[in-house]
C-alpha cells in the first residue's frame, strides 16, 4: 500500500510545503518593501485562507498520482494463499496525460515558486542591507525599544532568507532530477544514485528547518519552551 499510494502523499506534502514557504516569502517581501500596502494582509484570516487553499489545491491536483500503480490480487491454485502484485496503473500507462501532468506539476509546483523565492530573496537581502546602512547613519539616536524591535525584524528576515537559500540549494536538485526521470523514463536506471543523493538533500532541507528556527529566532525558542512546559507540566 505504501508503494502504491506513497507517491501521492509524498508529492502532496512536498508541494504544499513549497507553496507555504513561497507564500510566507511573498508576504514578508510585501511587508518589508511595501509596509503601507501590507495592511491589507494583516491578521490571521488571510493566512488561514492561504493555508487552506494550498492544501485543497494540491490534494486535488495530485489526485491522478493515486492511479500511478494498482494492486493485482491472484488466488494461487491448490492453495489458500493469495498473491498480491503491484502493477502500473491507469495514470502510468497514459503517456500523453502523464507527460502533460508532469509538466504542470513541475511548472506550478517548482518553477513558479522557485522564481518567486529567488526574487523575494534578492529584494529581502537588498532591503536588509539598506536597513542596516540607515541604522548606522542614525547611530544611537533611536531608543532601546526601537532597537529591540529592529533586531527582531532583522532576525525574522534573516531566517526567511536562510530558508529560501536552503530551499534553492537543497530542494532544486531533487525536483529537477525527478522531473527528468519522469519525462525520460528510459534513463531512470542511470539516475538511481543521483536520485538517492538528491532525496537526502531534500530531507536535510526540511530537517534543518527546526535547527535554523531554534538557532536564529528567539520567539520560536520561547514558544517551543512554552509548548513543552504545557505538555509535560513543567514550570
Amino acid at each position: 500500500y505504501y508503494n502504491t499510494y506513497g507517491l501521492y502523499c509524498h508529492d502532496v506534502f512536498i508541494k504544499i510545503s513549497t507553496w507555504l514557504t513561497t507564500m510566507v516569502a511573498l508576504v514578508r517581501y510585501i511587508v518589508t518593501c511595501y509596509p503601507i500596502r501590507a495592511r491589507v494582509w494583516s491578521g490571521l484570516q488571510p493566512i488561514r485562507c492561504v493555508i487552506v487553499f494550498s492544501y485543497v489545491a494540491w490534494i486535488i491536483l495530485c489526485l491522478p498520482l493515486l492511479w500511478s500503480y494498482k494492486i493485482d490480487k491472484y488466488h494461487l491454485s491448490n492453495s489458500t494463499d493469495t498473491l498480491y502484485l503491484i502493477d502500473l496503473g491507469y495514470f502510468s500507462t497514459q503517456y500523453n496525460f502523464k507527460t502533460a501532468m508532469t509538466y504542470i506539476y513541475f511548472v506550478i509546483g517548482y518553477l513558479i515558486p522557485v522564481t518567486i523565492l529567488a526574487f523575494c530573496n534578492v529584494c529581502l537581502i537588498s532591503s536588509l542591507r539598506k536597513s542596516q546602512k540607515t541604522r548606522e547613519r542614525i547611530g544611537n539616536m533611536s531608543s532601546s525599544a526601537s532597537t529591540v524591535s529592529y533586531r527582531k525584524t532583522n532576525y525574522l528576515t534573516l531566517t526567511l532568507i536562510s530558508l529560501i537559500l536552503m530551499f534553492i540549494i537543497l530542494v532544486s536538485p531533487s525536483e529537477v532530477v525527478y522531473f527528468f526521470s519522469q519525462v525520460a523514463p528510459s534513463q531512470v536506471y542511470r539516475l538511481q544514485i543521483v536520485i538517492l543523493i538528491t532525496n537526502v538533500l531534500q530531507a536535510v532541507n526540511f530537517a534543518f528547518h527546526f535547527v535554523l528556527y531554534s538557532a536564529i529566532n528567539t520567539s520560536f525558542r520561547q514558544t517551543l519552551l512554552q509548548v513543552l512546559s504545557t505538555c509535560f507540566g513543567l514550570r
